[in-house]
């Protein structure tokens, strides 16, 4: 994925992600709320880039 990470944390944490220190990922709750997290990201990929 391109664009701003803290972005993209902010997003993955609006649907539920928290973040696992210990591995380093974030975790959700089940795969319906992954999966919408990343259909976000996909349609909304535009707006994340910064432009160079």
């Amino acid at each position: 994925m391109l664009g701003s990470l803290s972005g993209l944390a902010l997003t993955l944490k609006e649907f539920g992600g928290r973040w696992d220190r210990v591995e380093r990922v974030y975790v959700f709750a089940n795969w319906p709320m992954l999966e919408a997290a990343l259909e976000y990201c996909v349609r909304h990929k535009d707006e994340a880039r910064v432009p160079v």
